[in-house]
């Protein structure tokens, strides 16, 4: 299990320094990259999933989400004891993740506290609050994503490659109405680690009223995701 642990840690953790990074590289004073846009922030998150998989798959086989997680879990790829060690470890990378952009861009913070909204370096939230909308956003996304994994888990260089350009395509396409978290740790853990740092105080912006989404969303969509893909197989 030791192996599982690491490697879903250390995955989870370089695709939050990644997304959290070029979150905050595109939002706070002082960057060089301040302003930069939505296309270079689903670059940076699609990046961050390669750098991740690429590194965790020789010791967990890369799910980096407790919505991929479910998914195995529902195809009895692994057990329920190895999914809460798989959503644990997940669950504690984004927390380190994101605590190191915390820590690597903490003067830039300090610099924008003008800016009542940084939580949205690390968190997600809805561009226009409609629940059902929001809700459904995530879990299109989410299936979308399971839906392709699933097709692929039999080729793990297709994975390697193509997950990553998926994550930029879902980002381009629904990234904008929720900021896409389509991964319940990818928003909890920073949503945690904010709310205990300095910043949530000069800036009362952590909205736990909305943090059910981003994690019930994505696991609808996982399980939708695996459903029908459990039917089209009964096609073939």
């Amino acid at each position: 299990m030791t192996n599982i642990m690491l490697g879903e840690f250390l995955g989870t953790a370089i695709i939050l320094l990644f997304g959290n990074g070029t979150n905050a590289a595109n939002t706070l004073n002082k960057s060089f990259a301040k302003g930069t846009g939505w296309v270079f922030i689903a670059f940076g998150w699609g990046l961050g999933v390669f750098a991740g998989i690429v590194v965790s798959n020789p010791l967990s086989g890369a799910h980096l989400n407790p919505a991929v997680s479910l998914a195995m879990l529902m195809q009895q790829a692994i057990s329920l004891p190895e999914f809460v060690i798989y959503f644990g470890a997940q669950l504690m990378g984004a927390i380190f993740g994101s605590w190191l952009v915390y820590q690597l861009y903490y003067d830039h913070f300090t610099a924008s506290l003008e800016n009542k909204s940084l939580g949205g370096v690390f968190f997600t939230n809805a561009a226009s609050a409609n629940t059902m909308r929001n809700l459904l956003s995530e879990v299109v996304g989410t299936f979308i994503l399971v839906l392709f994994i699933l097709n692929t888990a039999h080729d793990t260089s297709a994975s390697s490659l193509f997950v990553p350009f998926l994550i930029v395509g879902i980002g381009i396409a629904l990234g904008s109405l929720t900021g896409y978290a389509i991964n319940p740790v990818r928003d909890l853990g920073p949503r945690l680690m904010y709310t205990f740092t300095r910043l949530s105080g000069h800036c009362k912006d952590t909205n736990w009223s909305y943090a059910w989404i981003p994690i019930i969303g994505p696991l609808l969509g996982a399980g939708l995701a695996t459903l029908v893909y459990q039917f089209m197989v009964t096609l073939l």
